[in-house]
């Protein structure tokens, strides 16, 4: 009954946390936070966000300045949608990429459609009177999908 009561006093605070680049980051400013008394802080590299449960009425610059004293920025998270946009985003990068590995995946893995794939794209150029390039054709089309993942979505 009395773990309700805390937890109805608590309130959320997410905070933008800049500067991180490895797990040992994410401790430290993780450390820094939980120092406060009654803050709970689960920090997150890929999202480079802080979320913390603090007791009503502690001010959020005690938590910026903890992460500034730890070395990193941060600022206050100030509506939801910046939460959900920056989510989003990676949402829509992680099923594009997803969409453009799968058949790499399919075509590095199994020699049966790989060939049938390369005779198909071989008499595709051969239609087209493009010469046929010195690599295989599969292996072209391998490059073309895994290229956008790396140097964009990646």
């Amino acid at each position: 009954m009395s773990e309700v009561t805390t937890q109805e006093k608590l309130e959320q605070i997410d905070l933008a946390i800049s500067g991180m680049t490895c797990s040992s980051c994410v401790a430290t400013v993780e450390r820094s936070l939980n120092k406060i008394p009654g803050a709970h802080a689960t920090v997150n590299l890929a999202t480079e966000t802080a979320h913390i449960l603090a007791p009503e009425g502690t001010k959020v610059d005690a938590f910026i300045s903890a992460v500034s004293k730890a070395g990193y920025q941060a600022k206050l998270r100030t509506n939801e949608m910046e939460s959900f946009s920056h989510s989003r985003g990676l949402g829509i990068r992680v099923i594009l990429s997803a969409l453009l590995t799968i058949p790499v995946i399919i075509l590095s893995m199994w020699h049966d459609i790989h060939a049938r794939v390369d005779d198909f794209l071989l008499s595709q150029l051969d239609a087209l009177n493009i010469p046929a390039p010195l690599y295989s054709a599969t292996g072209w089309l391998v490059i073309g999908l895994s290229a956008p993942v790396v140097l964009f979505l990646g």
